[in-house]
């Protein structure tokens, strides 16, 4: 694992927190060779987003594997491709346009990032990172899921994930 790599999964994730994830995987595979958590859980550490979606995959792979269904809400879309090639008065070939995002008319604003439904229970995972707050939107449906005796858990590191996680359930 790089130093980039260590510095990046460090500030979501404590040694113990690593640890706890190492023993679970062995657990869930006895016998095998096991992996560690950066190859098990999301790998892609080059991506903007590697952290909360490494956070992601470690709630989404531990709640699908206690029971029930653990899914995140279709919130994003498509990307449609809108470019063409031109050719201009001397023959050359250009590229113009380009790819144009957009979201689904079903989406749920401020929806959790994680639905799992667990005991005939709804438990709503949101996931931010560092200084990120909710939205406005997220905090009207926070509210909404309390109302509605839902559970509603804002987490921020692998180690408060794994805290509301073995107190919980």
């Amino acid at each position: 694992m790089s130093t980039h790599t260590q510095r990046k999964i460090n500030s979501i994730c404590s040694e113990a927190a690593y640890e706890w994830l190492q023993n679970w995987i062995n657990e869930q595979h006895p016998g095998a060779y096991p992996g560690t958590p950066l190859n098990y859980f999301y790998r892609n550490t080059a991506h903007r987003e590697y952290k909360s979606r490494f956070l992601e995959s470690v709630i989404l792979k531990v709640c699908n594997a206690k029971g029930g269904r653990a899914r995140k809400p279709a919130d994003k879309g498509r990307s449609i491709d809108t470019s063409r090639i031109v050719t201009n008065v001397l023959g050359q070939q250009k590229k113009i346009g380009g790819r144009v995002f957009v979201k689904n008319n079903d989406v749920r604003v401020g929806s959790a990032d994680i639905e799992w439904i667990y005991n005939s229970k709804v438990v709503n995972w949101e996931v931010k990172i560092g200084s990120d707050k909710q939205s406005t939107a997220q905090i009207a449906e926070e509210l909404r899921a309390i109302k509605n005796k839902e559970l509603y858990f804002l987490v921020k590191t692998v180690d408060e994930f794994i805290e509301i996680y073995l107190d919980r359930f």
